[in-house]
């Protein structure tokens, strides 16, 4: 049986390791983009018109990324980690299945030990 002095240490490095990870976690949606743009440019509009938006119609909060999967749920065939030249970000509008993804910062990877 184990005693209370290795049950507690442990207990308090779970809660302790838990509120740092919550401190670091994205607070929105944690994507890995191909590309980052502070504006407009001829890949944005192009991905943009290929999903159907358009300046005028939608108004699109810059960064934006281009090419971007899902940290918590990556596709079968995504290796993670995000590594270079791709960019982690949180993205507040991911709404087009990952080829464009609206209101995103720069989310840096959490180290791990």
């Amino acid at each position: 049986m184990l005693s209370k002095h290795v049950l507690l240490p442990s207990a308090v490095s779970l809660i302790l390791g838990s509120v740092a990870l919550a401190q670091f976690s994205c607070p929105t949606i944690p994507l890995c983009c191909q590309y980052v743009y502070d504006g407009y440019s001829p890949n944005v509009t192009s991905v943009m018109s290929q999903v159907g938006i358009t300046p005028t119609s939608v108004d699109v909060v810059f960064p934006v990324g281009i090419g971007c999967v899902s940290i918590e749920n990556p596709s079968a065939d995504y290796i993670l980690p995000c590594t270079s030249p791709r960019e982690q970000v949180c993205c507040q509008y991911n709404k087009w299945g990952g080829k464009i993804a609206s209101g995103c910062v720069p989310d840096p990877p959490i180290a791990t030990a």
